[in-house]
């Protein structure tokens, strides 16, 4: 596994070459990898890059895990998006001023869950509900939280990891998680959502988390 340095250091070290540049339009990075497992790459219509620890990451690109891959993403606003093998996400938007407001910067962020299994530490954007991230079943917003998911065809599962709240909606109707250890399997997004959310217990938690987790 390969670490990287603080998520400051990763940005000014992500605006620092153009040929690091990919051919989104964007100029400034939605953040850089803070650590690597294996093959991470990030590509769009026209390009294709291979990624290593410090390099950035901008909005537009699709990111992809290699087999047995994971792949850490210290993003602008502070959080952090692990990705577990084979996982397929697009960050469609990172807009983040962090000298706005009084001790937390403004912007909104936005991402695609297209396959496999994440994970999100949100950073200050997250803290004001201003993430969205979309799978192909349903759209997650998210506040203060940290919490995993896995996207496979047509199943979602997801599960809050601590405090905050995870606000999960498809055709279906929409739940809520906003205490620690609460989850959801969605198999039909078409189909009304349960109620209530179930409580999972630590061995299921512990499997969940192992699909992000980087090899000791």
């Amino acid at each position: 596994m390969r670490t990287g340095r603080t998520l400051a250091a990763l940005a000014i070290a992500a605006g620092a070459s153009a040929a690091s540049v990919p051919s989104t339009g964007a100029t400034d990075p939605a953040g850089g990898v803070a650590a690597v497992y294996h093959q991470l790459t990030a590509r769009t219509l026209g390009d294709s890059r291979a990624l290593e620890v410090e390099d950035p990451v901008f909005a537009g690109e699709e990111l992809r895990t290699g087999a047995d891959g994971r792949a850490r993403i210290a993003l602008a606003d502070g959080a952090m998006l692990t990705l577990g093998e084979g996982a397929v996400v697009r960050v469609d938007r990172m807009v983040f001023d962090p000298s706005a407001g009084s001790g937390a910067g403004s912007g909104d962020a936005a991402f695609s869950i297209l396959h496999g299994a994440f994970r999100m530490v949100s950073g200050e954007l997250g803290a004001k509900g201003a993430v969205t991230l979309e799978t192909p079943i349903a759209t997650i917003g998210i506040r203060g939280t940290d919490f995993w998911g896995y996207q496979d065809g047509g199943a979602l599962s997801v599960v809050l990891l601590d405090d905050g709240r995870v606000e999960i909606e498809t055709a279906g109707g929409r739940i809520t998680l906003d205490a620690p250890n609460e989850g959801v399997v969605i198999t039909d997004a078409a189909a009304p959502l349960p109620a209530d959310p179930v409580i999972w217990d630590a061995a299921r938690i512990a499997q969940a988390v192992q699909t992000v987790a980087f090899p000791q």
